[in-house]
């Protein structure tokens, strides 16, 4: 196992690579608007997700809510 914390960048190219096996992403209840970056730059969303399934229920902390992701492969 190794952890790579980053930001969409170094996930998308993780992702595309295979070296991903499970991902942890923190969602806050911000609207960034405009200036708001894509949390996987350079993936469309179906792209992103098409191979990942939920690896266990939603855990809550304060208002932020930490989901994860395995591999379906």
């Amino acid at each position: 196992s190794l952890l790579c914390e980053g930001g969409g960048r170094l996930a998308s190219q993780l992702i595309r690579g295979g070296f991903a096996r499970r991902l942890y992403l923190f969602v806050a209840p911000f609207v960034l608007g405009e200036r708001g970056v894509p949390a996987f730059p350079g993936m469309e969303l179906r792209e992103a997700w098409e191979e990942w399934n939920a690896g266990a229920p939603p855990r809550f902390f304060g208002r932020d809510v930490l989901l994860t992701f395995d591999r379906t492969d």
